[in-house]
Protein backbone atom coordinates (compact mmCIF):
# COMPACT_ATOMS: atom_id res chain seq x y z
CA UNK A 1 0.00 0.00 0.00
CA UNK A 2 1.71 3.27 -1.08
CA UNK A 3 -0.28 5.16 1.57
CA UNK A 4 1.57 3.77 4.76
CA UNK A 5 4.68 5.58 6.01
CA UNK A 6 7.50 4.35 7.93
CA UNK A 7 10.05 6.80 9.81
CA UNK A 8 12.90 6.64 11.82
CA UNK A 9 13.89 9.84 13.56
CA UNK A 10 17.47 10.30 15.53
CA UNK A 11 18.38 12.50 18.02
CA UNK A 12 21.53 13.74 19.74
CA UNK A 13 22.72 15.24 22.98
CA UNK A 14 24.70 18.52 22.80
CA UNK A 15 27.94 17.07 23.18
CA UNK A 16 27.60 14.47 20.05
CA UNK A 17 26.14 11.57 21.91
CA UNK A 18 23.34 9.71 20.11
CA UNK A 19 20.38 10.34 22.35
CA UNK A 20 17.49 8.68 21.11
CA UNK A 21 16.18 6.61 17.73
CA UNK A 22 12.42 6.73 16.96
CA UNK A 23 10.23 4.90 14.73
CA UNK A 24 7.19 5.81 13.48
CA UNK A 25 4.33 3.93 10.94
CA UNK A 26 1.77 5.63 9.59
CA UNK A 27 2.18 8.76 12.09
CA UNK A 28 2.11 6.15 15.11
CA UNK A 29 4.77 5.16 17.56
CA UNK A 30 5.93 1.96 16.19
CA UNK A 31 9.03 -0.40 16.55
CA UNK A 32 12.06 -0.55 18.25
CA UNK A 33 13.18 2.70 20.68
CA UNK A 34 16.13 3.30 22.25
CA UNK A 35 17.41 6.05 24.38
CA UNK A 36 20.81 6.83 25.57
CA UNK A 37 22.36 9.26 28.69
CA UNK A 38 24.84 11.69 27.94
CA UNK A 39 28.15 9.34 28.60
CA UNK A 40 26.74 7.23 25.70
CA UNK A 41 25.34 4.43 28.31
CA UNK A 42 21.79 3.10 27.14
CA UNK A 43 19.24 4.83 29.23
CA UNK A 44 16.28 2.32 28.01
CA UNK A 45 15.26 0.19 24.98
CA UNK A 46 11.66 -0.98 24.50
CA UNK A 47 9.00 -1.48 21.62
CA UNK A 48 5.46 0.53 20.71
CA UNK A 49 2.62 -0.73 18.72
CA UNK A 50 0.06 1.09 17.04
CA UNK A 51 1.05 3.80 19.55
CA UNK A 52 1.44 2.05 22.71
CA UNK A 53 4.32 0.69 25.24
CA UNK A 54 4.32 -2.89 23.81
CA UNK A 55 6.51 -5.91 25.55
CA UNK A 56 9.18 -5.39 27.57
CA UNK A 57 10.63 -2.43 28.38
CA UNK A 58 14.42 -2.25 29.93
CA UNK A 59 15.72 0.87 32.23
CA UNK A 60 19.72 1.09 32.52
CA UNK A 61 21.98 2.88 35.20
CA UNK A 62 24.01 5.54 33.38
CA UNK A 63 27.07 4.46 35.42
CA UNK A 64 27.04 0.92 35.88
CA UNK A 65 24.89 -0.18 32.94
CA UNK A 66 22.92 -2.79 35.47
CA UNK A 67 19.21 -2.79 34.54
CA UNK A 68 17.12 -0.92 37.42
CA UNK A 69 13.83 -1.40 35.96
CA UNK A 70 11.82 -3.63 33.56
CA UNK A 71 8.33 -3.47 32.48
CA UNK A 72 5.90 -5.39 30.51
CA UNK A 73 3.12 -4.22 28.50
Amino acid sequence: DSNRTFKQSMWWHPNGQLWRIEMYYNGQKSGKWYEWFQNGNLLFEGEFKQGEKFGLWIYYNAKTKDIIRQEQY
